[in-house]
C-alpha cells in the first residue's frame, strides 16, 4: 500500500474513530481516577511509536537514548511499521521492536489488532507517539491503555485531546532532533547526555562491496531516490545523469544506491549518462542488505543525495554529504556542519513540507528543477577534490 493511499485512509477513517475514543478515554480516566504524575521508579515500560521514515528514526536516536538513560530499569519498546523494522532492530537504543505490517487495509488492521494485544501485555506507563499527522498513531496510542500518552499537535488539539494525556506543539521551525528531545523532557527524561552515532562494517568486510571492487574512500555515492511520501523531493533524472557524467569524466567511481523497489527508477538514470563514462558507474540498487547499504555510505568519499532517508543515515555515519533540498526545510534537520552542504533554490513556495497537505506545485517541483548541475558539481568538489591515487 502506497503512503499517499495510507494517508487518505487515515484521514477518512481516523477522525471518526478518534471522535468516539476521545470521550471514552476521558471517561475511563476519570472513573479510574488515574494519576498522571509518575516517579522514575514507577516507570517499568515505555513505548515509542514511529511508523514512517527511517530518517525520522535517525533523528529520534538522541531522544531514545535519553529515555533509556533516564529510565534504565524500564523496557523501551519501539512500535513501527514493517518498512522500518529492519533498521529499527539495528538501532541499539531500544529493547524491543513491535511491528505493524503494512499489507493492505485488512492486513494492516489485523496486524494492528495483534499489536494492541501485545501492548496490553507490555502495560506501558509511558506511550510516546512521535508521528505528527497520523490519526492512526493516535488511535494506537489510546488503545494501548497507557497511563500517560504523549503526542504532537500541529495547528489544533481538538481531535487529539482526550486520546492523548499530554500534547506538545510541533514547531516545524526547530530541528527535528531537538523537537523529539523536547518530547523526552516533557516525559521527564534528562537530555544532557551524548548523542549516539551509527556505525557500519568497513567496506572491505562486506562481500557484495568487495565483489564490486569498492575500496574505502575511493568512490562517490549518488542517491537519486526519495520515498513516495513526497516524490517532489527528487531532482530530475536527466540532471543527475549529467552530474554523474561530469564526475565520472573526472575519473571518479560513482555508485548508485536504492532499495529493490527503487531499482527500476535508479536504472532510468543510466540512459542520461554518456556512454563513454558508464564504465565508472556501478548500480547497486536492490543488491545490498541494510548492513551493506550502511557500509557503502560510510565508506564513500562523498554522498550526493536528495532530501531523504539516506541523507540522514550518511550524516550519522560520518560521511560528507551534499544534499539537494526543495520541498523540505534544511533548517528543520539541524545539520549545520562542515561536512554537510545544502544546495537549494529559495522559490516562493519552498519549503512546503509540514505546511500544506498537498504541494502547491501539484507535483511540478520547480524548487528542484531550478537547481543547476554545475551548482551541485561545484558543491561536491569541496569534498571530492582530486581522484584518489591521481598524480
Amino acid at each position: 500500500m502506497k503512503y499517499r493511499t495510507s494517508i487518505l485512509i487515515d484521514r477518512v477513517f481516523g477522525a471518526p474513530v478518534l471522535l468516539v475514543l476521545n470521550p471514552l478515554a476521558r471517561l475511563l480516566g476519570w472513573t479510574m481516577r488515574r494519576r498522571h504524575a509518575l516517579g522514575p521508579e514507577e516507570v517499568r515500560s515505555i513505548v515509542v511509536s514511529k511508523y514512517v521514515g527511517i530518517g525520522s528514526l535517525v533523528q529520534a536516536m538522541p531522544m531514545l537514548a535519553a529515555l533509556k538513560r533516564s529510565y534504565p530499569d524500564a523496557t523501551l519498546t519501539l512500535l513501527t511499521s514493517s518498512d522500518c523494522a529492519t533498521f529499527a532492530r539495528r538501532l541499539g537504543q531500544v529493547d524491543r521492536v513491535l511491528v505493524v505490517r503494512r499489507s493492505g487495509i485488512f492486513g494492516t488492521a489485523f496486524s494492528s489488532l495483534g499489536a494492541v494485544f501485545k501492548l496490553w501485555g507490555a502495560r506501558p506507563q509511558l506511550f510516546i507517539d512521535i508521528e505528527v499527522y497520523s490519526l492512526y498513531a493516535s488511535i494506537m496510542s489510546v488503545l494501548s491503555c497507557a497511563r500517560n500518552r504523549y503526542g504532537f499537535y500541529r495547528r489544533s488539539t481538538w481531535l487529539k485531546s482526550g486520546a492523548l494525556t499530554h500534547l506538545l506543539y510541533f514547531n516545524s521551525h526547530q530541528p527535528v532532533s531537538e523537537i523529539y528531545l523536547e518530547m523526552a523532557r516533557l516525559a521527564g527524561a534528562k537530555t544532557d547526555g551524548e548523542s549516539p552515532q551509527l556505525d557500519a562494517p568497513p567496506v572491505g568486510e562486506v562481500e557484495a562491496l568487495g565483489a564490486a571492487g569498492l575500496q574505502e574512500g575511493q568512490y562517490l555515492v549518488v542517491n537519486v531516490n526519495a520515498s513516495d511520501l513526497m516524490k517532489e523531493r527528487r531532482w530530475p533524472l536527466e540532471k543527475f545523469g549529467r552530474l554523474i557524467t561530469m564526475l565520472a569524466a573526472d575519473g571518479h567511481r560513482v555508485v548508485l544506491t536504492g532499495t529493490a523497489s527503487e531499482a527500476p527508477y535508479v536504472a532510468g538514470v543510466l540512459g542520461h549518462i554518456e556512454e563513454a563514462q558508464r564504465g565508472n558507474v556501478t548500480d547497486l540498487s536492490g543488491k545490498l542488505d541494510l548492513e551493506g547499504f550502511l557500509s557503502v555510505l560510510r565508506g564513500a568519499r562523498c554522498v550526493i543525495t536528495n532530501d531523504s532517508g539516506p541523507m540522514h543515515l550518511a550524516f550519522r555515519l560520518g560521511a560528507r554529504v551534499v544534499t539537494l533540498f526543495g520541498p523540505g526545510d534544511p533548517v528543520h534537520y539541524g545539520y549545520d556542519h562542515e561536512r554537510f552542504t545544502v544546495v537549494r533554490k529559495p522559490v516562493y513556495c519552498s519549503p512546503c513540507v509540514y505546511e500544506t497537505s498537498r504541494p502547491p506545485c501539484g507535483g511540478d517541483n520547480i524548487c528542484m528543477q531550478q537547481i543547476e548541475v554545475q551548482e551541485v558539481y561545484d558543491a561536491a568538489q569541496v569534498y571530492v577534490g582530486e581522484v584518489v591515487g591521481s598524480a
